[in-house]
């Protein structure tokens, strides 16, 4: 660490002693060096006497010198992070500096009140510019995710604006396209989420370093955060906190600076709002290459009595969209899937991040609790199956569209069953059942936690294996 002083400060606990024209007194200073020493305490002789000399016994003899007293009080801004005291200075030959400070870095303890708020200083410096590193690719992923949904919208309704009429190659290129840029941003709002969690867990992890840190280094110096605002490690104590409330609840709300991490269902909703449009934007770009397929016409006449007959270009069309769905509800099965994991990812990142202490400073959600329940891994093939068959069979009434869309299920059973309403019904079931298991698996990472036990604690044939 690099300072501005000439000398190095030490706090090594020794004695020393100042002869006074009003008597001999023995002093242990906070800190002290080669060219001086300060005390965070009023001075123990009477007011006038003037210091002479200082005397500091090392371990063989002694060094003694000519001694300046100095005071340092309230009118002194830039030391305001001490309590009012005293210094003295001295200045001793070259032989006698090389005995004192050979001793001090020998018999030291800690580093001095100085040396420990540099360093404090220059930790805490980097630990907010990765805070802020976070919030800077946070904004800028934003930003990215703006400009992309704002293309998005303006190339779905480009053929309304730029074109009268949709040839077949031209209406193929832009359904593909559409879909394929669907497909893009489903991936890259989960990818954003997912970043989001791992974010806030690691600004969780660098805010509780901040206090957790500063109250280890600092702790014992009391004087030090009696002129500060920030508390001593992560909570102030009763004497700082106050309160207005006398509900449970709210009676400890200014214990704590900060909080380091809250839980929040604002960012998984705003995210589920754009991807449902998402996959509504994909099914209906699959829609336009159903329209292709089959060879129906973009434009239809619209008659008018009193004028010609003018071409009008639909490029969406409810009964295709209905069809698109129920074909491809695989799409939005797979869609629940992949971001139902992602939101469990952001909720368990976000549940790390509240429970990091200094007791547990890693914590992680496994998700290892909720497969302990039993009949969960049968219960999650059989819905896989179920689902997953009930999506082939969707496709598969579809692909003979090519035949004149003569449906290899005729059957009034499988009409029924492959209808755009039991389809919704189908995908609403499986919504409510990926809900339901990122809840079970929150409430069991809790029982978890609870349940855990430290590492050295655990058999040493149970312990996993380190990397030589």
């Amino acid at each position: 660490m690099h300072h501005r002083r000439l000398y190095d400060r030490y706090c090594p606990g020794t004695p020393i002693i100042v002869e006074t024209d009003r008597g001999t007194f023995s002093l242990i200073p906070n800190d002290i060096s080669v060219g001086g020493c300060f005390v965070c305490a009023i001075a123990p002789w009477p007011i006038g006497a003037e210091v002479s000399t200082v005397r500091i016994p090392l371990d063989v003899g002694e060094v003694e010198s000519r001694a300046e007293l100095f005071e340092r009080g309230a009118k002194r801004p830039r030391h305001s992070r001490f309590a009012e005291g005293f210094g003295l200075r001295w200045q001793f030959d070259a032989d006698s500096t090389m005995r004192l400070d050979d001793c001090l870095r020998r018999t030291t303890r800690e580093p001095s009140p100085d040396a420990k708020v540099s360093y404090i200083i220059a930790e805490q410096d980097g630990i907010l510019r990765e805070i802020q590193h976070l919030e800077d690719a946070k904004a800028k992923r934003i930003q990215f995710a703006f400009g992309l949904i704002a293309a998005y919208f303006a190339y779905a309704v480009a053929p309304l604006t730029l074109f009268h009429e949709l040839g077949t190659e031209l209406a193929a290129f832009y359904a593909l396209g559409g879909f394929w840029g669907s497909i893009a941003l489903l991936v890259h709002s989960n990818r954003f989420l997912h970043f989001l969690g791992d974010a806030h867990r690691q600004k969780g992890l660098l805010r509780k370093a901040f206090n957790a840190h500063r109250g280890y280094v600092l702790g014992r110096d009391r004087a030090y955060y009696e002129k500060t605002i920030l508390p001593v490690g992560i909570a102030y104590d009763p004497k700082r906190a106050w309160t207005s409330s006398e509900d449970a609840g709210r009676i400890g709300a200014e214990s704590y600076p900060g909080a380091a991490a809250y839980t929040s269902a604002y960012p998984t909703l705003y995210m589920l709002f754009l991807q449902v449009l998402f996959v509504a934007g994909a099914i209906h770009f699959l829609s336009c290459v159903m329209r292709v397929v089959d060879g129906v016409e973009f434009t239809r006449v619209v008659k008018n009595a009193q004028a010609p007959d003018t071409m009008v270009l639909t490029v969406f069309s409810p009964d295709y969209f209905l069809l698109g769905f129920v074909a491809n509800i695989w799409l939005v099965l797979s869609w629940v899937q992949l971001s139902g994991n992602t939101c469990l990812h952001y909720h368990r990142a976000t549940w790390e991040a509240k429970h990091i202490a200094i007791h547990r400073p890693n914590p992680r959600a496994t998700g290892e609790g909720f497969w302990k329940i039993p009949g969960l891994r049968w219960l999650r093939k059989a819905v896989a199956w179920s689902f997953g068959l009930y999506a082939t069979a969707c496709l598969l009434n579809w692909l003979p569209t090519v035949q004149k869309r003569q449906g290899i299920f005729a059957h009034w059973a499988f009409g029924h069953l492959l209808h755009p309403v039991t389809a919704l019904i189908v995908v609403g079931t499986f919504l409510a059942l990926k809900i339901a298991y990122v809840h079970v698996s929150l409430v069991t990472e809790k029982e978890q936690y609870w349940d855990a036990k430290r590492l050295d604690q655990v058999e040493a044939k149970a312990r996993p294996r380190g990397r030589a």
